[in-house]
């Protein structure tokens, strides 16, 4: 029986490295085929096949990337793949219309496009832009530079406009500075607004003139000037909004965490099949102006969190904890580690994920997409259906031959 089930476990778990599902322990195959809830990151479930610059703000205007060619625009996606790790391919020489090819996040390529597409020359973007210190996000991407560029020494903050917009104490138009005010704020959240129409991330850029050498220095940020934004839009595989589909199906129930701004989240949450109607779907600030005991009464209407908080996202799982559902949740990052604890399983990806995060989860995902996360579930319910049958069978057996065995004996002694 043992053996049979060893056999069963080896070959289930070998089709699942096949399709980019690693487990990282036998043990979770059963806890793997009882889930009945996905949360999930909209990153991690639907990483977008491609990304491109959709608009750019700088001046106090927006403007389409197709019709943008001024040097702030110009400077503005420059000082966005300063903050970043992109590196060029020496060994490429680029397309049949000479746009270059680079390695790194699919956000950075983009810009790194839409330079390409402007003809703003960044192919000696190290040397126009010597960087003194940088400092990394927990997930590993860039978020502020120092860096010595004219003989002058500035820093170089990229980030969520929100995030970026509350360190700035000025904002930059048509070449003068002006002082932020409660006015200026409110004109850039409606720029933000209206972009994010056709943008699904937005990244903001701030400069500021520093007389250090280095970011551990707390003056660094003290003359932050707001730069502008540059809208990000992206078109996501087939597969995942497909296995979403297949989910349903087999009973389990999708929910998604997005990160980036509120109608684009809804766009895609739609396309793949995850809500059918914007009242699924739910965000930090709706969150904060509803009544706790409506929000907790909801929850199990909501499908779509837009812009919530670890804490808000953690809630979120004692209350389907809560409903008795069993839940897997993705993972990507020292945060997630409280998260990880509660859940009953976790996906993190290969790719994104530190060693730390992939020590304690269940399945690492060779792949991003939610398609792996429902395949691995799937087989998983595989498996463990076939040695629930070996075993039924072998009892079966075990029971048919005892009693054969018993009636002969007695027969035996009749006759």
């Amino acid at each position: 029986c043992k053996a049979l089930t060893y056999i069963s476990l080896g070959y289930g778990t070998r089709k699942m490295l096949e399709n980019n599902a690693a487990v990282g322990n036998l043990n979770s195959i059963g806890k793997l085929g009882d889930v009945d809830t996905v949360m999930c990151s909209r990153k991690q479930a639907f990483p977008p096949k491609n990304m491109f610059v959709t608009e750019l703000y700088t001046d106090g205007k927006i403007t389409d990337i197709h019709e943008a060619d001024s040097e702030s625009q110009k400077k503005l996606l420059k000082y966005a793949l300063v903050c970043s790790d992109i590196k060029k391919n020496a060994d490429e020489k680029g397309d049949t219309r000479g746009r270059h090819k680079f390695t790194g996040r699919k956000p950075d390529i983009a810009i790194a496009d839409a330079c390409d597409y402007m003809l703003a020359n960044i192919s000696n973007l190290d040397g126009e832009f010597f960087r003194i210190d940088t400092e990394f996000s927990s997930n590993n991407t860039v978020t502020r530079t120092l860096v010595l560029s004219e003989g002058k020494t500035f820093v170089i903050l990229r980030g969520t406009p929100e995030a970026v917009m509350s360190r700035c104490v000025g904002y930059r138009k048509n070449g003068s500075v002006y002082r932020m005010n409660d006015g200026a704020v409110e004109r850039m959240k409606k720029a933000i607004e209206d972009m994010s129409v056709k943008a699904e991330t937005i990244v903001a850029i701030a400069t500021g003139r520093a007389n250090t050498d280095t970011l551990k220095d707390y003056s660094v940020e003290d003359k932050l000037i707001l730069f502008g934004f540059i809208g990000l839009g992206s078109a996501f595989r087939v597969d995942p909004a497909a296995a979403v589909y297949k989910c349903k199906r087999a009973g389990i129930e999708a929910v998604m965490r997005s990160e980036q701004a509120y109608y684009p989240s809804l766009a895609l949450a739609k396309e793949a099949g995850i809500i059918t109607d914007e009242s699924q779907a739910v965000s930090a600030e709706d969150i904060k102006n509803t009544d706790p005991g409506l929000y907790i009464a909801n929850q199990p209407l909501y499908k779509l969190f837009v812009g919530i908080s670890d804490e808000q996202w953690q809630e979120v799982l004692r209350y389907r904890h809560d409903d008795k559902r069993y839940i897997a949740v993705t993972a990507e990052d020292m945060d997630d580690i409280p998260l990880i604890q509660e859940a009953d399983v976790t996906f993190v990806s290969d790719t994104d994920s530190p060693d730390t995060i992939k020590q304690k989860s269940d399945v690492i995902m060779l792949e991003e997409g939610f398609h792996i996360i429902s395949y691995a579930l799937g087989a998983a319910k595989t498996i463990v259906a076939r040695i629930h049958a070996v075993t039924e069978y072998l009892s079966v057996a075990f029971a048919t031959g005892l009693v054969a065995t018993v009636a002969g004996m007695i027969l035996g002694k009749n006759l």
